[in-house]
């Protein structure tokens, strides 16, 4: 077999992993505080004697462009401007769970959580319990949470030093190492919510063309087929 489809058929993964990685940003196009993703590859040389080469996955790489404000009215929703995460559950081994999805709201034990469950966290990295109603929250733009008798907490927000350090694990939550945390200078804006940072016009396109590439990855894979089973019957001819 010819090494020409080896390198048509990885360039075909190739291509698979990337539509896969725009139909689950196009997924999250509605998820707020979304980031994108891209898949990025490298060239892997298998036999330099020869010339031959591959493509091959590298790490995931995260846009973290702003997406746009939108007020909810919803006082425990909260929108970081500029960068920033807010800490919540999840962190294990050195490791901390950071989001940009302010959608927060309190369980009936006044426990501050995410949307999907997670406590969030205040500026020491503990969960944030409290005792008044929602509507008798206040949250000033440092991010520091009122009530009537004072304040009672403060979120955790944080941003890193390396944002490739960032590990997305498809919900809406990114990992990293307590070490690459720094101070934000992000602020906090009560009641709204950040939308994601997906552009579905420019991702549809994007999917096209990647399907485009796709399917010329496999006709060139058909094309070396049909040029090794030519040879094979040419080869079994002369020894006839």
């Amino acid at each position: 077999m010819s090494d020409g489809i080896y390198t048509a058929l990885s360039g075909a993964i190739a291509r698979q992993n990337q539509l896969e990685q725009v139909s689950h940003n196009l997924a999250n196009v509605d998820t707020p505080g979304y980031r994108q993703t891209r898949q990025a590859f490298q060239e892997a040389m298998v036999d330099a004697t020869r010339g031959v080469s591959q493509v091959r996955p590298g790490k995931v790489a995260i846009d973290l462009t702003g997406g746009a404000i939108e007020a909810t009215g919803n006082p425990l929703d909260v929108a970081i401007a500029g960068n920033g995460f807010l800490r919540v559950e999840g962190g294990k081994g050195g490791q901390v769970a950071l989001t940009r999805d302010g959608r927060l709201r309190m369980d009936n034990m006044g426990n501050l959580k995410t949307h999907d469950g997670r406590a969030v966290l205040d500026d020491s990295g503990a969960p944030i319990q409290l005792q008044a109603m929602p509507e008798e929250i206040l949250i000033d733009e440092a991010g520091n949470i009122w009530d009537a008798f004072g304040m009672v907490a403060q979120l955790g927000v944080v941003d890193v030093q390396d944002q490739r350090a960032l590990d997305p694990n498809g919900q809406g939550v990114f990992m990293t190492n307590a070490r690459n945390l720094m101070p934000a200078a992000g602020s906090i804006t009560q009641g709204s919510i950040e939308k994601g940072n997906v552009n579905p016009v420019r991702s549809m396109t994007e999917m096209i063309t990647l399907q485009r590439h796709f399917d010329a990855m496999q006709n060139l894979i058909q094309t070396h087929r049909r040029l090794d089973e030519k040879a094979v019957q040419v080869v079994g001819a002369n020894r006839i």
